[in-house]
């Protein structure tokens, strides 16, 4: 990263965002970190706890000077270095972050958390090639780290590589059987012919965490097309443990919609448009839902409103047609 550049961000980020609101209610775990900052402010470790306050608040700006506060301190933590990456990816600066990484991974050549990480940010930029090269060099240090395998199976997934892919997930499932995410992996990459043996990786990730969201959904979406009485079942359940969790109240509403039972569906997607409102798909899930029920008026809104948040969805602008 440029030093002049940085320095630049962090000053117009002091400027803009760190004299506090009068208005603003306070926090009693940011005031915590405050008072004892300002007892002592050389330890490094209140700067990276206040910066992850930041960051889980989406304050970039500010995260960015306590982390940079934090490793002029102490530049020998890396998890620091990790924050300042998550914290330019998130504010918008993708390439920024992948450089930070970078730089942070020849900082810290043997460090495979580190490693795995610039991994994981070269595959989130498709850069999969270099993904497969820093795999390899964790694969030098730790010739059975199942995480290195795992991100070797999304790399070949992303390529197409299904082969490969089945094969990296699997070695990562052999190294760590715990591995859940590489269990639904594999169930998802699987051939339709084998069905069954996808259900038992399913059925292994969730063994790992009975309240895991992310696998109870690949279960669901197992049985859609197959049970999709189940696949209900199963949205309901994860609804149950995670009421925020929108796509769940979005698919059980198209299989209800799919069977013919509209009210279902209309609550369904009702929540779904409460809960993201800037979904445009959410709100033709709804008018199709209400144009079944006959309220023609409603649909016709809820397609305006759809075209209105993204104008390019063509089945809108059909169902909008068909409708006038």
């Amino acid at each position: 990263m440029n030093p002049v550049r940085i320095s630049i961000i962090l000053l117009a980020a002091y400027f803009s965002q760190c004299a506090p609101k009068k208005d603003a209610p306070a926090d009693p775990e940011l005031n915590l970190l405050n008072q004892a900052l300002d007892q002592d402010p050389m330890v490094d470790s209140l700067y990276f706890k206040r910066a992850q306050y930041y960051f889980q608040n989406e304050n970039y700006s500010l995260a960015t000077m306590d982390l940079q506060k934090a490793i002029s301190i102490d530049s020998s933590k890396a998890p620091y270095y990790h924050l300042l990456a998550d914290v330019r990816m998130d504010g918008g600066d993708s390439y920024e972050a992948l450089q930070i990484m970078k730089e942070t991974a020849d900082r810290f050549p043997n460090r495979i958390p580190t490693l795995l990480k610039l991994s994981e940010y070269q595959n989130i930029l498709k850069q999969y090639d270099q993904s497969l090269q820093t795999i390899l060099s964790i694969l030098k240090l730790d010739p059975l780290n199942a995480d290195a395998y795992l991100m070797a199976g999304l790399d070949y997934r992303d390529l197409q590589d299904t082969v490969n892919a089945i094969k990296s997930f699997q070695k990562a499932t052999t190294y760590d059987d715990q591995n859940r995410d590489a269990w639904i992996m594999l169930s998802q990459l699987l051939p339709e012919k084998d069905s069954v043996l996808a259900l038992k990786y399913l059925n292994n990730a969730i063994k790992i965490d009975t309240t895991n969201t992310s696998a109870l959904h690949a279960l669901a979406a197992y049985y859609q097309i197959k049970n999709p009485l189940r696949s209900i079942e199963i949205y309901r359940h994860i609804i149950e443990l995670d009421p925020g969790y929108t796509d769940a109240y979005i698919n059980s509403g198209i299989l209800y919609f799919s069977m013919d039972s509209m009210v279902r569906a209309l609550a369904d997607f009702n929540i779904a448009c409460v809960q993201s409102p800037t979904e445009a798909k959410y709100y033709y899930y709804r008018g199709t839902a209400k144009e079944g029920l006959k309220d023609l008026l409603g649909a016709k809104e809820d397609y305006a409103q759809a075209l209105k948040l993204n104008h390019n969805l063509k089945e809108v602008q059909d169902a909008l047609k068909q409708l006038k």
